[in-house]
């Protein structure tokens, strides 16, 4: 990584630390089934993570699901229109990273999501920024940089796009949504 890009990538990521700080966010774990809003983060450069996500985001849509899938590019000629998903493009984020207010970024920051899912295997400032500052009762994703933003986690590794994405959903369907009285 180049010294530029090492210090955008450390203001970007101590800025966002530092914001989430100041934020206060009810964690409250929704198992998958009972969630009606997800928001699904992406690397659109992965074509064999797209295509698995976009199968099972078209399950969830058939279950009666609200999903808005939302990718990002790295690639200047990639093709944004046509595409069943959102693409956030460089024109969509400032110099160090972090996506600058337009109609775009506004659907995913200004509402409320019960799950929100970040599979992405490399660290992409923008949908971090996304995952670690819209607000969800439950968010979940693949480990790549020190997210503590994120409530589950899991080691996407070298291996399996698909495998790694049923390992993250068997965890999250074993999320039992109760409340408990307390024992006096």
């Amino acid at each position: 990584m180049k010294p530029l890009n090492q210090l955008k990538s450390f203001i970007f990521y101590k800025t966002l630390n530092t914001e989430i700080k100041r934020k206060k966010r009810t964690v409250k774990a929704i198992n998958p089934d009972e969630c009606q809003y997800f928001l699904i983060l992406f690397d659109t450069d992965d074509e064999a993570a797209t295509q698995a996500i976009s199968n099972y985001s078209q399950t969830l849509k058939q279950d009666g699901k609200r999903v808005v899938l939302t990718g990002f590019t790295r690639r200047p000629d990639a093709q944004t229109e046509g595409k069943n998903f959102m693409v956030v493009t460089k024109e969509d984020v400032n110099w160090y990273g972090k996506p600058v207010l337009n109609e775009k970024t506004a659907q995913i920051t200004n509402r409320e999501w019960d799950c929100v899912l970040s599979l992405h295997t490399t660290p992409i400032p923008a949908l971090d920024y996304f995952a670690a500052t819209t607000s969800a009762a439950t968010k979940a994703g693949f480990y790549h940089n020190n997210l503590t933003w994120l409530d589950i986690l899991v080691d996407a590794g070298k291996g399996d796009f698909r495998k790694s994405l049923g390992y993250l959903l068997n965890i999250l369907k074993t999320i039992k949504s109760r409340s408990y009285e307390p024992v006096i």
